[in-house]
């Protein structure tokens, strides 16, 4: 498993295709080889670089194969650099204990917009997991308006029914409080009715506009800055993860993945 952190560590094992390719290999069959063909368990060594072949039906799979590194059109190396992709939102499991949830939004100013008219801003839904300690875990997601319809999907994916939610005093969080009893709404206040969402959307926008400079596919730069939030106590096997998460996904094609953007 890579353990470090820093693009020098990381040159020095990846410094060949080989050697990304041996890292998949062992990342894809960790648990076992499978064909996908026969379920045959026995394999022998396939036609490329650290594929197998199954010894019972004779198919031969590589490394990449039913991965989203499968049918990669440049160096694998530079495939490792570009590993965002594999930072999707996906919850271990749904937040529980104190949440708080809001929504903001992405966009420069515009002129005569006041309010929660967000004119061409883009919207945004938080939830955090928060202690007295801070915040351990945070998702979020663009929506189209801040309406019970587009708030259910969110709440539904990301938070338990039985977590202490703490929400604004926005009508479109009103209804949800049948399906998630212990939620409560606080008057506004101009933004200071929750303690620590405001903390993370500040930090959110200004790693945006150090970073990325845009908004342009603003679900893909939550997802990566919630994803390295996430995982900041373990940013020793954050590489690994990522990696695992890219073997185990389906293959996505380019036009799919600029609609998800």
């Amino acid at each position: 498993m890579f353990t470090a952190n820093n693009i020098i560590e990381f040159s020095k094992q990846f410094s060949t295709q080989q050697a990304c390719y041996q890292y998949l290999a062992n990342c894809k069959w960790k648990n076992g080889y499978t064909c996908k063909k026969c379920d045959n368990t026995n394999y022998c060594k396939g036609q490329k670089p650290y594929s197998r072949r199954c010894t019972r039906c004779k198919y031969d799979e590589s490394p990449t194969a039913g991965t989203l590194f499968h049918k990669l059109k440049f160096p694998i190396q530079k495939a490792f650099y570009k590993a965002i992709k594999a930072m999707e939102q996906d919850p271990d499991c749904l937040l529980t204990g104190q949440v708080e949830v809001d929504e903001f939004r992405v966009g420069g100013s515009e002129e005569g917009r006041q309010g929660r008219s967000k004119g061409k801003k883009r919207e945004v839904v938080l939830a955090i997991k928060t202690s007295d300690y801070g915040i351990h875990k945070a998702y979020a997601q663009v929506i189209n308006g801040a309406g019970t319809k587009e708030l259910r999907p969110f709440f539904e994916r990301y938070i338990a029914a039985q977590a202490c939610i703490k929400t604004a005093g926005w009508p479109g969080y009103s209804p949800l409080k049948a399906s998630y009893p212990f939620s409560k709404q606080y008057p506004s206040k101009k933004g200071k009715s929750l303690q620590l969402t405001p903390r993370y959307i500040l930090m959110f926008k200004a790693w945006l506009r150090g970073i990325h400079h845009s908004v342009k596919h603003l679900q893909v730069y939550l997802c990566e800055y919630n994803y390295r939030f996430n995982m900041i106590k373990q940013k020793k096997v954050i590489f690994h993860d990522l990696i695992t998460k890219m073997v185990k996904a389906e293959p996505i094609a380019i036009p799919e993945l600029m609609r998800a953007a």
